[in-house]
């Protein structure tokens, strides 16, 4: 009897022992299935579990607020119609793939409220391989696409930029040449001459050329900009009478600046040009007429904002914006906007340069142009630029009296490799006495230079030329020549940031084109100085 008791007491320990493991082993389960459903309601994913209907069987915290629902309300119902709003599947469902195939599956998806979603599922197997369950996971990658058309936008616009700057260096050296042979033989002709007509057409065309250029220029950002404090607001009540010139009578234009001054650091042609090319392209925007807005803002940008519209960090900013009230910009035309020579206009009614060029140079000002178009109800562009601290406007120089060509019978050497530039600047320099050195390249400038080093006046260099450029060759002759006089000739800013960054008060620099008139009269001042 003992014995069986003692049976009886060790069989009831082991079995409270495993009760007791049991319990032990439930609450350890319970404790992670609560710390799993933590991890996955802490996830920013939507992540559901689906069966072989499509019905959801589970989900999380985060699925919920894509849903707008309640989870309870959501299990038992298909996945399509909770997220997506459809009566049946989805074309192409990941989660019928992975029940199909047994395998991972991947898709993305546009819902009704225009988002897209990278959606990505495994299969959930049982202990004899028998797939059970889905688990789906969702993604909101919409933001991120949008990045990426940006970058690619951004990347595409940096391109054509360097073609546009490409090809614009090139022809602007040919107009320039165009233009100075033409004003050369202007000089020689009398004020009866038949050819004087023709000769005055000739330059009109080549001047009309080379707004192109210096547009395309500016698009591309080779064109330098001369920065100084204005006041935008100033810049854009003085503008108006300009502008109103520019629209028909069935357009109403309100200029609408903010209290007080905006000062920026700008190009005031150039933010001459941003606002007229605005205004125009509003006015074609309204055939059956309509109002354009131009207005100045003062902002206080956040700085996450700030920097993510590459601002300088400057406290204030200055919002230019034009709004109009035309037909908007169609969808399929949005992304080729700010394309050179892209235009709607009938052929030979506009050059496809307006945006591209405000695009420029809101880039070159350092600043952040962004727009909005509702397709019937109109469009709005928004240029935002740093602005500087307040301060009294500069007084503008009286213009100098006209006053007849300097001459000279100094020696100057040229340095440039397009052909056509560099005989129109020889031709103008010989015929005002000048002789003239011609090198084709850097190399052939030093060779010369250093032949006839000791007769040599002045050095005339092009920035970008084959084998060594103007400023390896202005280095160069500074090494053993440090007070030869040297005249820069060039039309890219990157050239002038380089020159600028040498602080040397000797160097001078011409923007090309260069008309005859200020070449002569730079060189004239050059060789006078010092003596």
């Amino acid at each position: 009897m003992e014995a069986e008791n003692a049976r009886l007491q060790e069989e009831l320990k082991q079995r409270t022992r495993q009760a007791e493991a049991e319990q032990q082993r439930a609450q350890q389960l319970a404790r992670l299935s609560a710390e799993f459903q933590t991890v996955l309601d802490a996830a920013p994913d939507r992540i559901t579990c689906l069966d072989r209907d499509l019905r959801l069987t589970w989900a999380n915290r985060a699925a919920a607020r894509v849903a707008g629902l309640e989870i309870g309300e959501m299990v038992g119902q298909p996945c399509y119609r909770v997220f997506f709003h459809l009566e049946d599947i989805c074309p192409n469902c990941p989660v019928e793939r992975s029940f199909r195939t047994g395998q991972q599956e991947q898709d993305r998806m546009a819902d009704r409220a225009g988002r897209t979603w990278d959606l990505r599922t495994a299969p959930i197997l049982a202990e004899d391989g028998r797939i059970i369950g889905v688990i789906e996971v969702g993604r909101d990658i919409t933001q991120s696409l949008h990045l990426e058309e940006q970058i690619q936008q951004t990347q595409k616009m940096e391109a054509i930029g360097q073609l546009a700057g490409g090809v614009a260096h090139d022809f602007n050296n040919i107009v320039s040449a165009i233009i100075g042979f033409a004003e050369l033989a202007l000089m020689d002709l009398a004020g009866d001459s038949p050819l004087h007509t023709p000769l005055q057409q000739i330059l009109e065309a080549a001047h009309r050329a080379r707004v192109l250029t210096q547009s395309l220029l500016v698009f591309s950002r080779r064109k330098p900009v001369a920065l100084k404090r204005e006041d935008l607001n100033r810049i854009l009540t003085k503008f108006q009478p300009i502008l109103r010139r520019l629209l028909r009578e069935d357009i109403d234009l309100r200029v609408q600046p903010c209290p007080g001054e905006l000062w920026i650091e700008a190009d005031q042609t150039q933010i001459e040009q941003v606002i007229m090319n605005l205004t125009t392209n509003a006015r074609d925007a309204m055939p059956q007429g309509g109002t354009i807005t131009l207005s100045t803002t003062r902002l206080r940008l956040d700085p996450a904002l700030r920097r993510s519209m590459g601002l300088p960090d400057t406290p204030e900013q200055a919002l230019l914006a034009c709004t109009d009230t035309g037909t908007g910009i169609p969808e399929s035309l949005r992304a080729k906007i700010f394309e050179p020579f892209f235009t709607t206009k009938a052929p030979g009614k506009g050059t496809g340069l307006g945006l591209p060029t405000v695009y420029g140079i809101v880039q070159q000002h350092h600043g952040h142009l962004t727009w909005h178009s509702e397709t019937g109800k109109g469009t709005e562009f928004r240029v935002y630029l740093p602005i500087c601290p307040s301060t009294a406007a500069a007084e503008t120089a009286p213009a100098p009296a006209a006053r007849p060509l300097p001459r000279g019978r100094e020696t100057i050497l040229l340095a440039e490799d397009f052909p056509n530039m560099r005989a129109v600047t020889k031709a103008v320099l010989t015929r005002f006495g000048y002789r003239v050195l011609e090198a084709a390249d850097g190399v052939e400038a030093l060779d010369l230079f250093q032949r006839e080093a000791g007769a040599i006046d002045l050095v005339l260099l092009d920035g970008i030329m084959p084998r060594k450029n103007g400023l390896e060759v202005f280095k160069a002759i500074r090494a053993t020549h440090p007070h030869q006089k040297i005249l820069f000739m060039t039309g890219y800013i990157d050239e002038l940031a380089s020159l600028d960054q040498l602080a040397d008060p000797k160097i001078t620099v011409l923007q090309k084109p260069v008309a005859p008139s200020l070449l002569l009269n730079k060189v004239r001042e050059l060789l006078d100085e010092g003596t």
